[in-house]
């Protein structure tokens, strides 16, 4: 597997070392961190002892116990190898053991249900919701080859690939690459060829705005 070359921006590090961000956006980053040994490294630098990042920002105070929080995180992130745990209909999903853990804590596989677009080779998973944010984390599949809709992003969509990978006119995103895309991004990502895709994503901002002739069923 190649290192992970698109990483989180520096702010979303610094908020995660501060603890600002929410359930959602943790459990991506964390899913990141815990293949990408480079931003790994940033980040018990910042969650260091007069981190320079937090010296030379202005945050907000942090709980006293964030050290020791995000010392914990990196020690269970360590485990880069865990086979799959998490189950849903008693299929095994390419889910990393410490991210699995987490999901079965906040919502039983059991109470969860695969929903399509209407489109072969199209899947996804509603792992969490944040109503008061707007906000959804999913767990999506794409068979090898297969195109999501065409949409555009209401809010800010984050997401990191958790294997094969995914191709648009943008970027091309694989095993363990992160990549946000703002609010109004339009794009139509492909799995590539050789691999289904499964990613990781959180929209913000309700649902996507989709091109086409679902566009126009969102309306109605």
């Amino acid at each position: 597997m190649r290192a992970p070359e698109h990483h989180p921006p520096e702010d979303r590090l610094l908020a995660y070392v501060s603890g600002q961000l929410d359930t959602g956006e943790r459990l991506l980053l964390e899913v990141h961190l815990g293949v990408c040994d480079h931003c790994a490294h940033d980040v018990s630098k910042l969650a260091g002892p007069g981190g320079l990042g937090l010296k030379s920002r202005a945050i907000s105070r942090s709980p006293a116990d964030l050290l020791e929080r995000i010392e914990a995180r990196l020690d269970r992130l360590d485990n880069r190898k865990a086979l799959p745990t998490f189950r849903v209909g008693g299929e095994a999903l390419p889910i990393p053991a410490s991210l699995a853990t987490e999901l079965v804590q906040m919502k039983g596989a059991d109470s969860l249900k695969w929903h399509g677009l209407l489109k072969k080779g199209i899947r996804y998973l509603t792992l969490m919701e944040d109503r008061a944010k707007d906000a959804a984390v999913y767990l999506v599949h794409l068979k090898a080859g297969s195109a999501f809709p065409g949409h555009a992003h209401l809010g800010l969509e984050q997401a990191v690939v958790l294997s094969g990978g995914t191709q648009d006119h943008r970027v091309q995103l694989e095993a363990g690459d992160y990549q946000e895309n703002p609010a109004g991004t339009k794009h139509q990502p492909m799995a590539l060829p050789d691999e289904d895709c499964w990613l990781l994503t959180r929209v913000a901002g309700g649902t996507l705005a989709f091109d086409g002739w679902r566009g126009w069923v969102q309306k109605f």
